[in-house]
């Protein structure tokens, strides 16, 4: 098994599969912004691992915020999960995988722990 995706603690890592089997093309990807762009673009196939490249978009999203209030965080959080879930409003795999990372992170009291439980 070929492993597509790669979590590197300030990016994700993605192999774009359009380019498969004549190239092999790794994309950084840096933000939320640039996850929904691959998924759109299709540089990415396959229910599973869009759901799994989506809560890493999520993850980004909250390492993108700058502020310091954990509520807009939150709404930081939520509007990048609605972006995400329009990439593909039938995708089953991509809604489980966003609401459960939402779940994770739901009683968290600071920052920092909505962002360690997003991530774990």
């Amino acid at each position: 098994m070929v492993r597509t995706v790669f979590w590197r603690g300030e990016y994700l890592e993605v192999l774009d599969q359009s380019r498969l089997p004549y190239e092999e093309k790794w994309i950084k990807l840096r933000s939320y912004q640039e996850v929904v762009k691959i998924i759109r673009d299709m540089k990415i196939r396959g229910a599973p691992l869009i759901g799994v490249v989506a809560a890493f978009g999520v993850v980004l999203a909250s390492k993108q915020y700058e502020g310091n209030k954990l509520e807009e965080l939150r709404k930081t959080v939520l509007r990048a999960v609605e972006e995400l879930k329009n990439t593909r409003p039938t995708g089953r795999n991509l809604f489980w995988s966003l609401d459960r990372v939402l779940r994770s992170a739901d009683d968290s009291e600071s920052i920092e722990e909505y962002r360690e439980r997003l991530e774990d």
